[in-house]
This record gives C-alpha cells, structure tokens and sequence, in this order.
C-alpha cells in the first residue's frame, strides 16, 4: 500500500533525482532511479528524459560524453577577473551589475551575492548615480532588462521612467564596499579582483588581489591565447545556438564549452575581452541584446522556418505546462488560469469559452487520448479551483486590467492567423519588428500572469503594470501595422484561384480551403490548398501527393464521419473513393477528416475545412497557398522513425551517420517550395 502511495508524476520523480544528483550523469542513471517511482511509464521515455532535462538550464550537456553536468559542479571553485573602474577605486564601491553573471544562479540578484575576503563577508551600501554613468556597469545583462534590474534593486526607481530624459536622472544602487580591500592592497587602476566560485546556487565566492603584471612577455602572451581561445569557443556558441540564446546563457555555453581549465587561471574579465575582441560585440535584437558577429545584424542571421527544428511530442500529461510545451503552444498555466479569472470576472462563467479563447482558432493535435483527457482533467481542476476561491469583489481592479490585456492578448492571436490565412509567409516579414513583435507578447502573458494575484496585492504595482500594458498595446499595433505593410510588398501576388480539375461552367462553384497537416510532427509539417467542391476524393489522393511531397508508392484512405474510402482495386471493403465527391460528403466550414498513407508507416494526416466559397470563374486552377518543412522521406519508418532519423542526422558520432547521409542525398527537413508544388499541380 506504501508502494502504491509513493508512485508520482514524472516530473516530480525527475525532480528527486535532481534534487540527490550533484555530480555529471547519463540518462540511463536517471532512468534506473525513476522508474520504480512513477505511477506510469510514459511512451518514449527515454526521448521525454532527454528534451526535459536538455531544457533545463541548471543543466549543460556534453554530447562527445553523453553527460548531464549541474552547473552548480561545473562552476564549483572556477575562477574569474573583475577589473574595478578609476571611478569605483576612487569612491571604494563595486557595482554588482553584470559582473557575476553566468558565475551564479539566474535568480540570485547581483546585490544578493555574498563576497568574502577571509572569513569576512563584505556589506552593500546604497550610492545615487546618474542612469547615464552606470550604464557600463550593466551592459551584459541586455538593454530590456537594465530598467528592470533598477527597479528591483530600489522601489524608487520607478519614478525615473516616466521623466522625459531618462539618461541624465539619478538612480538608487546598492553596490558593495570596497573601501578596505581597495586601500589594504593599494589598489591601482588596473589590478583585479580574483573570484572564486564557492556556491553557483547561492551565489557565494571569495575573493583575492590580483596585480597588474605588465612587464611579463609569457603573461601577456597566455593572456592573447585566453582570449582568442575564448573567442573561438564564443564564435562556435553563436553557430550553434544561433540568435534566440540570451547574453547569459551564450557566456555560460562558451566557457562550458571552453572546459573548467579556462577557468582555473583566468588572464582577462569579459569586458575587458569585448574591448579588444575583433570578432564579437554586444549587438542589438529586437527589444534586446545579445553577443554576436562584429559588425553584422543578428536579425539577418535569423531563418525563422529552421529555428530548432523538433519532432515528435513526448506525451507528456503530468502537467498544463508540461502538456502545452508539448504541443508547441507559446503559453503556461499562468495565462491559462488569467483566462478562466476573466470568466468569472465578465460573469460568463463558460469553462469551454476560457479554453478556446486559450487557444483560438487552432488545431490542437494532442499526443494521444490520454494526453487530451488529462488537459481537460487538469483544466478542470484549475477551474474548480478557482471557483472555489473566487471573489468578484477582491478582483474589481486587477479583474478590469487582466480584461484588457487579455484582449490585447486575444488581438494578437487573431491577427496572427488572419496574416497565415492570407498566405503571407514568416520570411516576407521584416525581422526586426517580427522579433520586437513577439518580445512584446512574451512582456504582455507576463503582465497577464501578474494581475492574477488580485487585489490584495499592491494596487500601485498594477497601475504601473496598466501604463506597462498600454505601452504594449501601443507598441504591438505598431509594429503589426509596419510587419504588414512590409510583408505585403515582399509578398508575390497570389494568383487568381481556379479549378482545372472540372468542366468549365457558368454557374458558381464551390471553392474548398483546406489545411493538411501531418499528425505528431513537430513542428507542424502542414500545407494549406484550395481545390474545386466537386472534386473526387480520388483526385484530391493525387493533389494531397503532390502537396505533401509524397510518391504515390503505398495504399491509401480517407475517413470521413468514420466511413472509409479508398482504392477499391486494392480493398474491396472501402468506399470506392472515385464515385464520391468532396462536397458531397462534407458541407461544412471548420469540419475535419483523415487521410492515411502507407498502412505500414501510417503516416495519419489531419485535414480540416477552414473555409468554403463560392466562385464565378470558368478557368480555376487547384494551388497550394501555403506550407511548411519538407515532406518525411518515404520507408523510414513513420512518424517515429523520422524523429530516429533526424537525431542521427544530427549527430556526427553516430554509426549511421554517414550513411543515413548517403540514402537522402542532402536531405533538408525545413525545405519547403510552393513554387515547386504549385509547377507539379499544373501537371496533374
């Protein structure tokens, strides 16, 4: 019985193994420990262990070695420079800033980080300095987050943002005293602080005075190769991890990378190699900043169609963040629970309603049944549990604000699928606003999340947070107006829409939009086409081959209203798919059906009817409007086998490598030419 009671989710069995853990692992260790703790063993464990703990940040991976390393082991006794200012040595301050940072946990604030010198722990003192002049303190931590790091660090620096000129105002800093240290070593411009890592958790070093050494040719010559050497493992960051990694993360990947020796005897701080580095920079993206390539655009490296291109979902229904990082959904349990508020804060009281409007006008493709029903228990739940605690009273302020950023919210998302339902295309879109774009959404589910607490909760922080969400909403309109303007210049015009597949004719004709997708790929390998009402399902087989890029080799079906058609020359118990027209069987917008090819493979896909029209033209042609990543290779083994294959694709050290390789001759999963398809269904 005490068995059974023990058995939990796999998250909270992940979790206990990370709390016990501190030293590099494999996955089999964790899945030895694991196992005899969950109440069920998932589908693909092994690939769910790997994406979980590859996603989380406390982790690096070493692929050569197939090893987990804590951060907190790989930084444990590291050492690093910090090289104080004239100005700090003069007033015997240091600015916590960015100086510590990939060196301590992301959630320890800079000024919350206990230096010692001896058995001494060194105490903050609070200094009034003008934004301007502490800026190069800063830098690393990204211009969006600087406003931020102020008003943690003092309340009353809220009241700098709303000045007309931000840069010449006097911010309150907490910075650490220095004074001793400085004048026991006679510190000099130019000397360092030596920092050792003791806790990367709790943000705990020592620190030690480190002279200038100028005089030495091997010191100067050991320092050129710190930095280069550096700057090689930064360069290979970049091309690894691409745009969309924060400065944090990329400074933490590159010195892992680099290996702990880099860190045993540092010879330079990391402003001091931005200031001599030929090759990086700190460059602006969007609303933020990253390091990058010296003198190019991050933007311009950005190809939206490849950004880290995942397949295959985990099925994952241990939790709502769990389940909607699954599907691919940019939201967590905070906005969903922001929604079911507003039912109750609006007096609708509508369960269903919260959830669509969760998720509008989108096709959830969940991993299986018991992945679908275990969202709607989980919901459920949260919905219970809210209404249970509900007081309309206690929310009248934070109620009417989470309102409006849920419709600021809800605006986004519908104009998002109308620009995809106009086959405006991701790459017509002018990047930096697209960026800026969804940095603003990210900010707004943020301020979502915040007016959940209600009113108990500082009514002067959510008004701060209103004017935040105004300015959002300002923004977003902004730069959907300048995204759409541009896109539609780049945008080829869409040719008229006509049917060559039946007879010409006066009368009008039913146009069907159609968007097929293949179940469980991830992300969405999908088509958007528009074919003629009366066209016959057999002629639509040959249309869905073209579109999705497949080779007419195997069998094939569609069910409709769980009736089943097909090729009755190669299965008499189907439907013959050749007497049975589309608008026959289906009169509906918003409707769906499957199709599936190759019952060996079965590789299922979704169709759904998003739209029906009418047309009075007599030369209408069948076209593919839009789509996304390339078709699976036939014969590899279904949807499984295709996630298989990727991952050995990627990996250069594996066996099969070079001839998995050799079979797809340049084989490109995020390939995708509509000009192509549409040149095929000319043919047809």
């Amino acid at each position: 019985m005490t068995e059974v009671r023990n058995k939990m989710s796999l998250e909270k069995a992940l979790d206990q193994f990370i709390e016990n853990t501190k030293r590099p692992f494999r996955l089999e260790k964790v899945i030895q420990f694991i196992v005899p703790r969950l109440k069920k063993v998932p589908k693909n464990l092994y690939i769910s262990l790997d994406r979980m703990l590859r996603r989380d940040r406390r982790f690096f991976y070493d692929n050569f070695k197939e090893l987990y390393v804590p951060r907190s082991y790989f930084f444990k006794n590291t050492q690093f420079l910090i090289k104080p200012t004239t100005e700090e040595i003069r007033e015997g301050i240091l600015y916590p800033g960015h100086r510590f940072i990939p060196f301590c946990h992301w959630e320890v604030f800079p000024t919350a980080c206990q230096l010692r010198l001896g058995r001494r722990k060194l105490k903050t003192i609070q200094v009034k300095k003008r934004f301007q002049d502490i800026l190069i303190y800063h830098t690393l931590l990204g211009k969006e987050n600087i406003i931020s790091y102020l008003l943690v660090d003092h309340e009353d620096n809220g009241e700098i943002l709303s000045k007309p000129n931000i840069m010449i105002e006097d911010a309150l800093l907490n910075v650490f005293d220095m004074k001793d240290f400085f004048a026991s070593h006679n510190f000099e411009e130019g000397d360092s602080i030596l920092v050792t890592v003791k806790d990367w958790v709790q943000g705990k070093y020592t620190i030690e005075y480190k002279k200038t050494i100028n005089s030495d040719l091997d010191y100067h010559n050991n320092k050129k190769q710190w930095i280069k050497n550096f700057e090689d493992k930064m360069l290979d960051t970049f091309k690894d991890e691409g745009t969309l990694t924060s400065i944090y993360e990329q400074l933490a990947i590159a010195f892992f990378k680099s290996g702990k020796e880099i860190l045993k005897k540092p010879f330079a701080h990391i402003g001091g190699v931005l200031a001599v580095s030929e090759k990086i920079e700190i460059a602006p993206l969007g609303m933020t900043s990253i390091l990058w390539h010296q003198g190019e655009a991050p933007e311009d490296a950005i190809d939206f169609d490849s950004v880290e291109y995942q397949i295959g979902m985990t099925g994952n229904a241990d939790s709502i963040d769990g389940i909607l990082q699954d599907l691919g959904v940019a939201l967590n349990e905070q906005v969903v629970e922001a929604f079911i508020r507003d039912e109750f804060y609006t007096k609708r009281k509508d369960f269903k309603k919260a959830l669509e409007r969760c998720l509008p006008m989108q096709i959830i493709e969940f991993y299986d049944e018991e992945q679908q029903k275990s969202f709607g228990k989980l919901t459920k739940q949260l919905w219970n549990k809210i209404e249970k605690s509900y007081n309309i009273f206690c929310d009248k302020h934070a109620g009417k604000y989470r309102n409006k950023a849920l419709l600021t919210l809800e605006f986004y998302y519908t104009w998002l699928y109308s620009l995809e339902k106009k086959g405006i295309e991701e790459k017509n879109c002018p990047k930096r606003e697209t960026l800026a774009l969804g940095e603003m959404q990210v900010m707004l589910m943020h301020l979502v999340a915040g007016f959940n607490s209600g009113d108990s909760e500082d009514l002067v922080k959510q008004k701060d947070m209103m004017i935040a969400l105004e300015d959002i909403d300002h923004s977003s309109k902004t730069f959907i107006e300048i995204i759409e303007r541009e896109a539609t210049r780049a945008m080829r015009p869409i040719l008229k829409v006509v049917n060559s597949h039946t007879a010409p004719r006066e009368e009008q004709e039913d146009i069907y939009y159609l968007k097929i997708s293949l179940k469980k790929s991830k992300p969405l390998i999908w088509r958007r086409i528009c074919v003629p009402g009366n066209i016959s399902l057999a002629a639509l087989h040959d249309i869905i081959q073209v579109t999705m890029g497949w080779e007419n080799n195997h069998e094939h079906c569609f069910t409709i209203d769980e009736v089943v058609y097909g090729d009755m020359s190669s299965d008499y118990h189907l439907k013959d798919e050749q007497k049975y027209a589309l608008n026959e069987l289906i009169t509906e917008n918003k409707t769906f059906f499957s199709y599936e090819y190759d019952f060996q493979d079965s590789w299922q896909h979704k169709i759904v009817v998003e739209k029906i029209t009418s047309h009075k033209d007599k030369d209408v042609k069948i076209k593919c409007l839009a789509g996304k990543n390339a078709c699976p290779p036939e014969n590899c083994g279904g949807i499984y086998g295709y996630e298989e294959m990727l991952q050995i694709l990627k990996d250069a050290s594996d066996p099969e490598h070079l001839d998995l390789q050799d079979w797809l001759h340049g084989f490109d999963p995020k390939l995708f030419s509509i000009k192509d398809v549409n040149k095929y269904l000319e043919n047809l």
